[in-house]
C-alpha cells in the first residue's frame, strides 16, 4: 500500500523524471532502447559521431544514503505520515551475514536500502532522479 501511494503521488506530481524507466510501472526497457535506436539512425543520417555511455550503478542499493534520501523527500513535499513510514522504513536496519554455516552477529547499517523490499526500487529512483536534469542541465547537448 505504501509503495502505491508513493509512486502514484511521484507520477502524478511530475516528481519523477519521464526520462527514467527503471522499475516504474508503463515504462521500459524496450522503449528505452526505441530512444537510442532512433537516435543513432538520426546520427548515422545526419553523418554526426555519437557516443553512448551506459552506467552499472555496483552495488546500488548498498549505497543510498539514507539521510539524503530524507532531504530529497521532502523537497518532492512528501510529508506527514508517508514521509513518517519511509523515515522510519530507513532506521534502525539491522543484517546478519552468513559465510558457510557461520553467521555473523546482527549490525546496523547507516546506508543502503533493503534488498528485496518492493519499496527499495521506488526510493532508488528518487535518489538519483535529478543525476537526469543534472546533466541535461550541465550539458545541453547530452541527450539522458
Amino acid at each position: 500500500m505504501i509503495v502505491d501511494r508513493l509512486r502514484y503521488y511521484l507520477d502524478n506530481c511530475g516528481h519523477i523524471s519521464e526520462k527514467q524507466a527503471g522499475f516504474r510501472r508503463s515504462y521500459n526497457t524496450t522503449e528505452q532502447i526505441v530512444r537510442l535506436t532512433q537516435h543513432i539512425k538520426d546520427c548515422f543520417q545526419k553523418k554526426q559521431n555519437m557516443l553512448a555511455v551506459f552506467v552499472d550503478f555496483k552495488s546500488a542499493f548498498d549505497r543510498v544514503w539514507r539521510k539524503m534520501l530524507l532531504k530529497k523527500l521532502l523537497h518532492m513535499n512528501v510529508s506527514g505520515h508517508l514521509f513518517k513510514w519511509n523515515s522510519d522504513f530507513l532506521s534502525q536496519r539491522f543484517l546478519n551475514i552468513k559465510n558457510g554455516n557461520s553467521p555473523s552477529g546482527y549490525g546496523q547499517t547507516r546506508q543502503g536500502l533493503p534488498q528485496g523490499s518492493v519499496l527499495s526500487p521506488v526510493l532508488f529512483n528518487i535518489m538519483i532522479n535529478d543525476l537526469l536534469s543534472f546533466i541535461d542541465n550541465a550539458v545541453p547537448e547530452i541527450n539522458s
